[in-house]
């Protein structure tokens, strides 16, 4: 009995994933590391310089970190994740000034055989636009920007994703119950 209440508190728990969000200023990337989120080494952590988004709370407004892929643009960085993932998200930014997005910024996500599971692309006639991919076992996102000095990054999310449970045969369910009423009354 000890046994089935702790798998059943374990499949409820596991049903209570929810979504992490990470915007760069309260965390460090070492500290992402820790936590099984991991970022090649060109990517790094760096002020916006004049990138705005809108704030859905206070309209236009400008936060002070994101990340960049090289120099903000021109190279492909990745995220990898230590386990699983749904379902990932993360706003595109284009550089200072009244510019728009590149042609081309995108993510893809891949399994962790390295199959394309999921892409998004950038709307170029915006300054900033949030992308998404959602799949099942998502194990890296690729940030793409083709060109330097010109994109950032901001306002990751991500969810991961439940542990499968098969589903048991009532049979069997039923002979178990049984085997154990059976020896329950044996002792």
């Amino acid at each position: 009995m000890r046994h089935f209440l702790l798998l059943t508190l374990c499949l409820f728990c596991s049903s209570l994933w929810a979504s992490t969000f990470v915007n760069f200023e309260d965390q460090n990337l070492a500290e992402l590391d820790a936590l099984g989120i991991h970022f090649t080494p060109n990517i790094a952590i760096t002020p916006l310089a004049g990138s705005v988004f809108d704030d859905p709370n206070n309209g236009s407004a400008s936060a002070p970190n994101s990340i960049c892929v090289g120099n903000c643009g021109g190279q492909i960085g990745s995220v990898t994740f230590d386990f699983d993932i749904n379902f990932f998200s993360i706003i595109a930014l284009s550089g200072p000034g009244a510019d728009n997005l590149t042609a081309g910024m995108r993510i893809e996500a891949f399994d962790i055989s390295g199959t394309k599971v999921a892409e998004d692309f950038v709307n170029t006639s915006v300054q900033f636009d949030l992308l998404s991919v959602e799949a099942d076992n998502i194990r890296r996102v690729d940030l793409i920007s083709l060109f330097s000095g010109s994109d950032a990054w901001d306002d990751l999310t991500f969810q991961v994703q439940e542990a499968s449970v098969p589903e048991v045969n009532s049979i069997v369910l039923m002979i178990m119950g049984g085997l154990g009423l059976f020896l329950q009354r044996k002792k």
